[in-house]
Formats: structure tokens, sequence, C-alpha cells
């Protein structure tokens, strides 16, 4: 009984999610007269709702982590490591120890070489590769004082780097890459002839000023779906002032950092991590975004070379070619993808897992035409992460700190069911857990193994178990595949 879930808290959590997404929560004034008391009155309501939503999250994992962590027969100091996911995978953790520490990894005996992201006073933060951890389980690493496994860190002059998979070339000035050599396809997945590059900020003006929002005189096509309405001068500005932060290598890869400003948005942080034995480039943009009501975007693209591609993007029970698969009337110049974009050309797949924009735009950026059909433009994919366009119901501009990441990968095919494993790896992280000494004060019963271990293993590889819960009644309990 004590180790039962808590339903009331998952059902807050869900509420609170819920009625912040539902849209007409907000006053109809929120564009046009974005500092009315009634205004500011509802948002601090609804993003309260995120707030409350994010702290019970972290209540809950946490939770699930400690009883988790009680019943595991560890002995001194130790990092539980817990994959939420059907299958065995790896993935990078980070967490802070005190300085000079040992890991080592209880299955095998083997010490652990992390890198120190940065220290403080008498801890660090530290960040390696966990490896192989169990489907819907778990692995220990033993932390004890002595010598760490630490490599030197070098970091080298070039504006490249590279492992068996590829070979990034950086452009600094844009804060961006230039060129992605896939070694094993011998083909550039970025096209050269595009305007942009890869991860590319792109910020967009245009469309309506801060007293019209584009419902007077200067009303658009880019909210409006009217013919007699003319198109949205819209006028894409790119990043300026940038350059190359640091390259680093690690004991897992490489980590290549960049910086940039654009108009509105004075800061732009890039990290981009190439791993040494898994063919994949992950992306962390992190933005200071200031405010102003006029209507703008911000996208990151993503310009692949496709001759002729083919656009596939998924959704929540299956995946989507936009050019057969939409209905009539449906928009064709924004989407929704659940956690990946592909592009295909009988040479080359392509594809781009998103965890922090909902919306894409497939071939341009979205400029307010509204085509019958979806026409591609080219094979480059937009993640569309900033707009204020809307004309009710919503707040009329944005700022402050945003983190937007991505994780590219490519091959010559890439079946849709390895992209969607793909895409809830990236969007249900590895969960940690540090227990001391302390916390196995008392001489209790532990019935799981010290090392690590499976709560539930799916021999079917394109089958995934998507949900095991409580059954609301108490009886038994309910696994959904």
């Amino acid at each position: 009984r004590a180790l039962r879930f808590p339903l009331d808290l998952s059902h807050d959590i869900w509420q609170n999610l819920m009625l912040y997404a539902e849209h007409t929560f907000t006053s109809w004034r929120g564009p046009a007269q974005p500092q009315h008391d009634e205004v500011v009155g509802q948002l601090e309501v609804k993003e309260g709702r995120t707030t409350r939503a994010a702290a019970e999250i972290d209540q809950l994992v946490r939770r699930g982590m400690s009883q988790l962590g009680d019943q595991i027969a560890t002995r001194g100091d130790s990092l539980v490591v817990f994959n939420p996911l059907s299958w065995k995978r790896g993935g990078l953790v980070r967490f802070d120890v005190n300085t000079g520490t040992v890991l080592t990894d209880v299955s095998t005996g083997q010490p652990v070489a992390y890198e120190v992201v940065k220290s403080g006073n008498g801890y660090q933060s530290v960040r390696f590769w966990a490896s192989d951890v169990p489907a819907l389980g778990y692995k220990v690493y033993r932390m004890s004082p002595g010598p760490a496994v630490q490599p030197g860190r070098s970091e080298p002059e070039s504006n490249i780097i590279q492992n068996k998979f590829y070979r990034l070339t950086f452009d600094p000035t844009r804060a961006a890459i230039k060129s992605i050599w896939d070694k094993q396809l011998s083909r550039e997945l970025l096209n050269a002839e595009s305007p942009y590059l890869a991860n590319e900020y792109l910020y967009v003006t245009g469309g309506g000023d801060e007293k019209g929002r584009g419902n007077g005189s200067d009303a658009t096509q880019l909210t409006h779906m009217a013919a007699f309405l003319p198109y949205a001068n819209l006028q894409v500005h790119q990043p300026e002032g940038g350059q190359l932060v640091s390259v680093e290598k690690t004991p897992w890869g490489h980590v290549v950092r960049m910086t940039a400003h654009a108009l509105n948005t004075p800061k732009i942080e890039t990290d981009i991590y190439l791993y040494d034995d898994v063919k994949r480039i992950d992306i962390a943009n992190h933005l200071h975004k200031t405010l102003t009501y006029a209507k703008e975007a911000a996208y990151f693209a993503f310009p692949w070379a496709a001759s002729s591609p083919q656009f596939r993007f998924d959704i929540a029970s299956g995946w989507v070619d936009p050019e057969k698969n939409m209905l009539e009337g449906a928009d064709t110049e924004w989407f929704t993808p659940q956690n990946w974009v592909n592009v295909e050309d009988g040479w080359t797949s392509t594809t781009l897992a998103i965890l922090d924009a909902p919306l894409v735009s497939l071939g341009d950026i979205n400029r307010g035409r509204w085509p019958d059909k979806f026409q591609k433009e080219s094979a480059s994919v937009f993640s569309y992460a900033l707009n204020n366009y809307w004309f009710t119901n919503t707040p009329a501009g944005q700022s402050g700190d945003f983190t937007f990441r991505y994780v590219l990968t490519s091959g010559k095919h890439l079946e849709p069911a390895y992209l969607s494993r793909l895409g809830r790896e990236e969007m249900s992280p590895l969960e940690l857990d540090q227990i001391t000494s302390q916390d196995k004060a008392l001489n209790t019963p532990r019935p799981l193994e010290s090392a690590g271990g499976s709560f539930l293993q799916v021999d079917q590889p394109d089958v995934i178990l998507e949900t095991w819960k409580m059954a609301e009644d108490g009886e038994g309990t309910i696994l959904r595949f």
C-alpha cells in the first residue's frame, strides 16, 4: 500500500495541463489590449497552471524514483538510472557529485569516465553516457571517493569535427552548421544552394504592426484566409555577430558551443553534441527573446539536400505523408508532428526529432498563402518555434528565455517504426536518483538486484508499451501496447 500510485496527484497534473491548453480560457482582448487588467490577470492564472503542473510532475517522478531506490539492494552511495521505455537503450545523464568521485558500473565492475560540466564549492556537475539501461528497468552505478576517470579535454581550433558517422563543418558567424557529410552514405545532407544553414535561427517580421495586429487596415492573409486580402510582406532576419566559443572532446564525443544574436533576440546560445558510437547529432538552442507586440515569428532551418523529397511526420497513432494524406481544406502551411519529421528521396533518409516546438513548416516558412494542396518548395524543414500571429484569445507578445532541442539522424532508408522509438527516447529521458548510505539506515528487505534489472520486456520489436498503470478501481494493472 505504501507504494500505491498517487492517482490524485496524477489527476491534478492532467487537469492543470488541460486547463492551460484550453485556448478560450483567455480574453478576446489579448492581442489588441495586452496590458488590460483582465488580460494580465487571466494570463497569470493560466501560466500558474503550468507552474503547478511542472512542480507536481517533478514531485511525482522524485517520489517514484525514491521508492524504486529504496527497493534496490545497494551498498554505499549509488546512482540509479531508470529507463521508462520498453526497450534497452542508453543516453546522456547529468548530475552533481562530490569533487573526487569515482563512478563504477555495478554490472561490470568497471570505472566509468565522465566529463565535468561545471564545478562548485566541493562538488561538480558531471555528465556521462549511461549505456544498456534495461527495458522498463534500472541500472546502478556506485559512487566512491578516489581519483576519478576523467580523460583530458582538448579544444581543437578547427571549425570541423567528425566521428565514424559524420563530418560537421560550422559557420560560426551564423552559429549554424554549414555541412553535414554522412560517411556511411558518402553524401552531403545539406542543400548548399539554400540561403539558410542547418539549425540557423531565423527571425521573421511583417504581417502587422503593434497597433493594428492584422485586424484593421493592415490585415493580411497571414491569419485571415480571405482571397481579397494581400499577402503579408515578410522579412527574414538571420543571426549576426556569431562566434565559435569552444570545441571540446569528451569521453563520449564532441561538444561544440556557438553564440550569436538577432533582431529582438539578443542572445542565441547553441550546443551541438556529436557522439563517438551513436549515429545522431543532438542540438540544444537557448534563446533570450525581447518583447514586441508587432507580428513576428522565429524558426530554426534544416535545409536538407533531396532532389525529389518525400515528407513524412508522425502523429499519435501513425505517420502522415502531407502530399497524400491530408483531407480537402486542411491547412498545409504548418503541421504538428508528434515527435519527428522525415525527408527521403530514394538515396538518403534524413530525420529531425523535435522536442520543444510542436509546429513545423515544410519546404518554406509560413507565408499565409493558404494553398489548396501541399506544395513542395524545397526539401527544407523549418521548426516553427515562435509566433504571435493569431488574433484572439492568445498573448500579443512573447519574451523571456526559451530552449529548443533537436536530434538529427540519417541513413539509406529509415523505417517509421524505428523513428517512433527515437522520438519516444527523446521525449522520455532517463530518470535519476542518488542514494546515500543514510537512505538505507534501516535494515529492511530489498528485493531488487543491486546491479540492475528489468520489470517487463517486449519480445516483438514493432510493439511498444505505451502505458503500465494501476487500475483506478485498485483491482490489478492496465497495460496499453
